[in-house]
């Protein structure tokens, strides 16, 4: 729908006015609205994985892993989060962190045993910007304890881009396909 704001209460107005809770189907979103549609705060939060619990300071470590994220555990701590918000009725917005960041009720109608990992297909662009991120980064490392005089940046400087210094300085777009 054009010029309306990706939220989850509009979400929740399209789904119902389109009647898609009456299907069965495959969630195929990016990010940004995956967490909308199943209740998680935005990719900037602690726990921003829409298929598990982890949390973006254990995201470094690639040897831990979080608990797979069910309907029912995202709907138990968002109904937690909801009850909180009414009785500390603050100025500012409650932290949600001890949610798991899970703030709204997902906007499917499946039994609470349902993982998200069986309903959200995994996101293209996701799984292409942290592989190809990652390779950049060791290729970085293992450059620098080889002594060598080459350096990364000038491989994809070489190839007519830079390292962005926003978004945490990961590549982007067409600069992810140029650098594979």
């Amino acid at each position: 729908a054009e010029d309306v704001a990706e939220s989850h209460s509009n979400l929740e107005k399209i789904l119902t006015i389109l009647k898609l809770n009456d299907l069965q189907y495959f969630c195929s979103f990016d990010l940004k609205l995956a967490n909308i549609f199943f209740g998680i705060e935005s990719a900037a939060s602690t726990h921003p994985c829409p298929w598990c619990n982890i949390s973006k300071e254990e995201m470094q470590d690639f040897q831990t892993h979080g608990e797979l994220r069910t309907l029912g555990s995202i709907r138990l701590l968002a109904n937690a989060y909801i009850a909180a918000c009414k009785v500390k009725k603050k100025k500012f917005k409650l932290s949600a962190a001890s949610y798991n960041n899970c703030v709204n009720r997902p906007l499917v109608n499946l039994p609470d045993d349902v993982k998200v990992i069986e309903i959200l297909v995994p996101m293209e662009l996701h799984l292409l910007s942290g592989n190809t991120n990652r390779i950049y980064n060791n290729l970085e490392k293992y450059l620098q304890s080889i002594n060598t005089t080459f350096e990364a940046n000038q491989w994809n400087q070489s190839l007519g881009f830079q390292r962005p210094k926003l978004y945490g300085g990961q590549f982007k777009g067409e600069e992810l396909i140029k650098s594979l």
